[in-house]
C-alpha cells in the first residue's frame, strides 16, 4: 500500500522558522519525507532567496577529510550544482572558491 502525507501545516511551520532566522534539524528515518520537504521548502523560498540544492551523496571523502579541504572546494561544489540554471551565481561561486 502507498501512502501520501499531507505536509503543508508542517511546511508552514518551517517557512516560519526560516522567516525568523531560527535553526531547524530534518531529521527522520528513511523514506519519512526529508527530500521531499527540502524540495517543497525550496520551492517556497525561490525568488526570495538564493537556493543551492545540492547533495553530498558521491562526493568522495577528500572533500570532507580536513576543513581547510572543505573550505577550499566547497564553493565548486556549489558553483557545479547551480551551474545548469543559474549560470551567473555558478561563476560567482568560482570566483569565491579562489
Amino acid at each position: 500500500m502507498h501512502y501520501m502525507v499531507d505536509v503543508t501545516s508542517r511546511l508552514q511551520q518551517v517557512l516560519q522558522l526560516i522567516e525568523r532566522g531560527d535553526y531547524f534539524t530534518i531529521n527522520r528515518p528513511r523514506q519519512f519525507g526529508k527530500t521531499t520537504m527540502l524540495s517543497a521548502i525550496a520551492r517556497e523560498l525561490r525568488g526570495e532567496y538564493i537556493i543551492i540544492d545540492s547533495s553530498f551523496e558521491g562526493a568522495d571523502d577528500t572533500l570532507f577529510s580536513t576543513q581547510e579541504s572543505f573550505a577550499s572546494k566547497i564553493f565548486d561544489f556549489w558553483a557545479q550544482s547551480v551551474e545548469f540554471y543559474d549560470n551567473e551565481l555558478s561563476q560567482l561561486l568560482k570566483e569565491l572558491q579562489k
